[in-house]
């Protein structure tokens, strides 16, 4: 299923590489070093994986490459915001609905790729006035 969030050409992006742009945020968050290999331990991938999907972002500028180490551009750091922030806001909403945790971080996940910029912006809209009631 495609992305919600688009490149640069309007074409949606790949879940798979969603996932890849979030991973490398939270990795930078975390002030740990982004590298092919530090990325291949971090999502359980191979290397030929993470080499491939490294390739896919570097073309669509949302990385750029320091020798070995791998840097987010400022379009790849926003779309890659965008993704953490739905899936955080997901998962919150699951737990405080009594989702089990792991199971709101997997549907959160499944839920951050197929929901619009739109849609979320409506619904984010609508339960922060909802929390200004309670």
């Amino acid at each position: 299923m495609a992305g919600s969030i688009k490149d640069g050409d309007g074409m949606p992006f790949s879940e798979s590489i969603e996932n890849y742009l979030k991973a490398i945020l939270i990795m930078k968050r975390q002030g740990r070093t982004v590298r092919r290999i530090d990325l291949a331990h971090y999502m359980g991938y191979s290397k030929a994986s993470i080499s491939y999907a490294v390739r896919i972002l570097a073309q669509k500028g949302c990385i750029e490459l320091d020798g070995d180490h791998i840097e987010l551009t400022e379009e790849g750091k926003k779309l890659s915001e965008d993704v953490l922030e739905k899936n955080q806001f997901f998962t919150d909403m699951l737990i405080r609905c009594g989702v089990d945790r792991m199971k709101a971080q997997e549907e959160a996940c499944a839920l951050e790729h197929v929901i619009s910029d739109e849609t979320f912006s409506l619904i984010k809209d609508r339960m922060d006035r909802i929390a200004q009631l309670i």
